[in-house]
């Protein structure tokens, strides 16, 4: 057997050293030298390409440097031009007021709409010369100064809003417009007329300290759910969830006076648990300073009033 091995063995070196191996060899290393040139060509593109990324985070590196410098500049023109922006924007909104105040008894409903929404946006120059129109009783006012008050946002409006609840004859409208505020810093003003002899003060300033959720009025409201009056129950635990996200099974016009006075007690209960975790005391509330005295207050209604401001 080693031998027939050796044979073949011999038989087979010549064939290797034959026209076909040489030929296979050649090929193999023409194919070799092929693909070294290609690894060589796609190294030189690389190099280009590093080349040119280095060259292009450069100019990345500059251009953000260079917004940098332009937000800086930009930053710096807004605060060297916002006095004089403050002052234009305060002297156009006056002349707006002024002017949508000589077309406030328009009869045209889509110039009126126009109107109220200058008015709107007037803000608080906008709010005393309404009050005035109001508190004056021209019929005409009794109708639209609610619609533009309600609609108006401007907390510097708060002073003036609150000036005008020392007036019975405003004092609901002011409540429904101060709730719409949103500023809570204004409920110590309101707490002291939820004991309004009118039932439709009490129900505004009820709804005003609801939106403005607050709990100072809670004790009150609470003692509103034992009214006879089912609309100022209503009302009452309208702003009790608003304020409190709880109604305790209490519904206003429940015919059952069991019922609701179990309601009524559990509400009691929960309050005289909820005061243990408040604060024993509160820093005084503040509202911005009130007018200036060359801009009295509105003057007192001119016949008197049946305390149903904003609808009577």
């Amino acid at each position: 057997m080693r031998r027939l091995a050796l044979l073949l063995l011999s038989a087979a070196l010549p064939a290797c050293g034959g026209p076909d191996y040489e030929r296979e060899l050649r090929f193999i290393k023409d194919r070799t030298d092929d693909l070294k040139r290609r690894c060589d060509a796609l190294a030189d593109k690389a190099d280009v390409a590093n080349e040119r990324d280095a060259d292009l985070r450069g100019e990345l590196d500059e251009m953000k440097t260079r917004h940098g410098q332009f937000e800086l500049d930009l930053r710096r023109l807004r605060e060297s031009s916002k006095v004089f922006q403050e002052v234009e924007t305060e002297q156009e909104r006056r002349a707006r007021v002024n002017q949508f105040l000589g077309k406030f008894e328009t009869p045209d409903p889509a110039e009126w709409d126009a109107v109220r929404e200058g008015l709107v946006r007037g803000g608080a120059m906008a709010v005393r010369p309404l009050l005035q129109k109001f508190l004056d009783g021209e019929p005409l006012a009794l109708v639209r100064v609610p619609e533009v008050l309600r609609a108006v946002v401007d907390p510097e409006a708060a002073p003036l809003l609150v000036e005008a609840m020392q007036h019975p004859e405003a004092r609901r409208l002011a409540a429904e417009a101060i709730g719409n505020l949103g500023n809570a810093r204004v409920v110590p003003f309101l707490v002291p007329h939820l004991q309004d002899k009118d039932a439709n003060v009490r129900h505004s300033v009820a709804e005003a300290l609801g939106k403005l959720g607050d709990l100072s009025g809670v004790p009150t409201l609470v003692q509103e759910l034992e009214s006879a009056d089912e609309r100022a129950r209503l009302l009452a635990i309208d702003a009790l969830e608003k304020i409190t996200h709880e109604t305790h099974g209490y519904r206003a016009y429940d015919r059952d006076s069991e019922r609701r006075a179990a309601a009524v007690s559990r509400w009691k209960t929960w309050w005289t648990e909820k005061e243990k975790t408040l604060s024993a005391s509160h820093p005084p509330a503040k509202v911005p300073p009130a007018p200036s005295p060359e801009e009295p207050g509105p003057p007192p209604s001119k016949g008197g009033g049946n305390g149903e401001g904003g609808g009577r």
